[in-house]
């Protein structure tokens, strides 16, 4: 059941659920949020809340925001006969001097706050597992999958496979998809024919081979495609459990803002570094709203947030 959101009052419930559409103040509450616990919790550093958007351009819109959200609620503070009709300021002044000496220690270690898009967190997921990744396209690697993709064509035409509606320059977007998410839905079409559906399966075996060939060529330098896939794995893999560990330790807040343009991989290493349940402390909180997903052409997945909603 919804309900509307006070920003005094809301506890920081795990996988908290924030649906905000275009316009509705939505940074303005993740600022408030993140000011109002950097405030009110003494044990609490603005290093440990995790913020991510999907985009470059919304997390460096979320890091300006919320550096001057935390400025202009300590010059209100610092100024007690001053009005202000943020809650947060209200919230804040029942024990004003603690409050104060919070935010401007959040202030002084800005620089270590993690405001950053989903890429970027799994870039830093693979540095910890020497694992070299850029945040833009890498030529390198993109000409290994581009090479990889001509391959496939060229051993689906010598063995007369194809699918119906798939061209070859479709084929080359399903070869990204599949090697930025395993699970994605690939072939179009709810009641494929018999022989339709025999030779989805047969192209299908042949991707999976391309894609574990790309995989091992880009191991140590993977694309942005894969990146996010291969932090899934490093953060579930029993022979460096620290690694996940690590992210555990450090996050005890996160938020996930534009999460309805997320997908499953994502998620999934959301759960892993705050995961949710007996024994974990941290909490997520998941900000979004489904009519606005725009990046399905990119992988992203309404579906996705929907599902996580409906976990939570």
């Amino acid at each position: 059941m919804s309900r509307s959101l006070s920003l005094s009052a809301q506890a920081l419930l795990s996988r908290l659920v924030l649906q905000a559409s275009a316009g509705t103040g939505k940074t303005y509450s993740i600022t408030g949020l993140v000011v109002r616990e950097l405030g009110t919790q003494q044990d609490l550093r603005i290093g440990e809340i995790l913020i991510t958007s999907f985009t470059r351009n919304s997390a460096a819109d979320l890091e300006k925001a919320i550096r001057e959200r935390l400025l202009d609620t300590l010059e209100l503070l610092r100024n007690p006969v001053a009005s202000s009709t943020d809650p947060i300021v209200a919230t804040l002044r029942s024990d004003q001097d603690k409050a104060i000496r919070r935010l401007e220690r959040a202030v002084q270690e800005f620089d270590t706050a993690s405001i950053s898009t989903i890429n970027q967190l799994a870039i830093r997921v693979l540095a910890m597992a020497g694992i070299s990744a850029k945040d833009e396209s890498d030529d390198r690697a993109e000409e290994v999958v581009h090479r990889a993709a001509n391959d496939l064509i060229v051993e689906l035409r010598r063995r007369d496979l194809g699918v119906p509606g798939i061209s070859e320059d479709r084929l080359y977007k399903v070869v990204r998809t599949f090697l930025a998410n395993p699970d994605a839905k690939l072939w179009p079409g709810d009641s494929p024919t018999r022989e339709t559906a025999r030779l989805c399966r047969q192209v299908s075996r042949e991707l999976v081979r391309t894609v574990n060939s790309i995989r091992a060529r880009n191991r140590f330098s993977p694309p942005l495609s894969d990146q996010i896939r291969l932090a899934c794995e490093i953060l579930s893999d029993p022979s460096q459990p620290w690694i996940a560990e690590d992210f555990r330790r450090r996050f005890k807040i996160g938020f996930v803002d534009e999460a309805q343009d997320t997908d499953d991989l994502q998620w999934a290493m959301f759960n892993r570094i705050i995961p949710d349940g007996t024994g974990h402390t941290g909490r997520l909180t998941i900000v979004g709203d489904p009519k606005q997903a725009i990046y399905g052409f990119r992988g992203a997945d309404v579906g996705a947030y929907l599902r996580d909603r409906k976990s939570t």
